[in-house]
């Protein structure tokens, strides 16, 4: 089935968008995807995953800032820094836009927590807060993915806010157009991406972080 077609079914996407407490979205979506939930996981997780987004060009910087000091194979918890850069142009003016985001991922609690970093980047944004879950489907080979974010534009005026949600919503249902566009990929045996390896985990010590950087670390699986 055709991404924007299935977006489309009953069974599909389902998409919300509205204005929240301080900010100018908050955008809600849905779906179950033809894969297992560890899978799916994975797919969004994948180092290499801007191959499959229409909005995000390449990756510019990943660093891991943390990993579970206790992990073993199949644990795999850890927070990484991430820039992913997209482009863009209006008539004969090109230019880039660069999102730098602090990403803590718990493959065995099936989330990913996504929030603006501190610095770097230049996006217009003064907010962003997302939390992915990616649960069991109504079958052993399907997965129930589902999204709440917040995310606020840096210094455009409220009349234009409506506009911004718009645009939100519909950056979220391509992503997920491409989520299933790939599952279905995968599914025919013709992935984009080469197979999910688990980044080697090292300890607390080894990465150079006092016991409180950590703690501030993994705080910030509390987003949503």
């Amino acid at each position: 089935m055709d991404p924007k077609e299935w977006a489309r079914h009953k069974n599909g996407l389902e998409v919300t968008a509205k204005a929240g407490k301080g900010c100018a979205a908050v955008v809600r979506a849905a779906c179950e995807l033809p894969l297992c939930p560890s899978d799916a996981f994975e797919l969004f997780a994948h180092p290499d995953n801007a191959v499959i987004f229409r909005g995000i060009e390449r990756c510019t910087y990943r660093r891991i800032l943390w990993a579970a000091a206790d992990s073993l194979p199949g644990d795999g918890r850890q927070t990484i820094e991430v820039e992913n850069e997209s482009d863009w142009q209006f008539l004969f003016i090109k230019g880039s836009i660069r999102t730098r985001m602090l990403v803590h991922e718990d493959p065995t609690a099936g989330t990913i927590h996504v929030r603006l970093a501190p610095s770097g980047g230049n996006a217009p944004l003064q907010h962003l807060n997302a939390k992915w879950r990616f649960d069991q489907g109504s079958s052993p080979c399907s997965c129930r993915v589902t999204l709440e974010q917040e995310v606020h534009p840096k210094g455009l005026p409220p009349f234009f806010h409506n506009a911004f949600r718009a645009m939100a919503a519909l950056q979220v249902r391509k992503t997920f157009e491409d989520l299933y566009a790939e599952a279905v990929r995968i599914n025919e045996g013709r992935p984009s991406l080469a197979p999910y390896a688990q980044l080697w985990v090292v300890s607390n010590a080894a990465l150079g972080l006092a016991p409180n950087a950590v703690a501030e670390l993994e705080e910030m699986a509390v987003l949503v």
